[in-house]
Formats: C-alpha cells, structure tokens, sequence
C-alpha cells in the first residue's frame, strides 16, 4: 500500500471533527429558550370598520411598492439596453 490508508483514516477524523463542531454550534438545549413565548402577542383588537381600513392601507401600500419595483425593473432594463447599443456601435 501507498498510504492510502493514512489518507483515508485523516478524512474520516475530519469528518467526526466537523460533526462535533456543528453539534456545539447548534445544540438543541440552548436554542429552546428562544421559541418559549413565541406565541404571546399583545395586539390592539380592531373593530370591523377599523379592520377593513387596516385592510385598504396594507393593500394601497403593496400596491404602491409594487409599482415603485416594475418602475425600477423597467428603468433598469432602458439603461442596460442603453449600454449595451453604446458598446456594441
């Protein structure tokens, strides 16, 4: 043999070395501290009226957003096919 077996034997101790490492990073005892309350929320209660105002203003907002992000997307594309005909002259 041509010390293979060496090579062979230093990959699987890198390996376990690897495993313990992960296993101290992410221990499951010391992450369950973080999800106890998860469930405790104090919200204000909203009338129905209020509700589908809430409602509107989310929806105007995304609607808003997403104009701002087809707006961008589009300005983008001018400016990219913009260069690319500079460069390609």
């Amino acid at each position: 043999m041509n010390g293979s077996l060496g090579h062979f034997k230093a990959t699987v101790l890198r390996r376990k070395q690897r495993k313990e490492k992960q296993k101290k990073r992410f221990n499951n005892k010391t992450l369950d501290h973080c999800f106890d309350n998860a469930d405790e929320f104090n919200f204000k209660k909203l009338s129905s009226v209020e509700l589908k105002k809430k409602k509107e203003e989310i929806r105007l907002s995304a609607k808003n957003h997403k104009k701002k992000e087809i707006i961008a997307y589009i300005l983008v594309m001018i400016i990219t096919i913009v260069i690319a005909v500079i460069i390609l002259k």
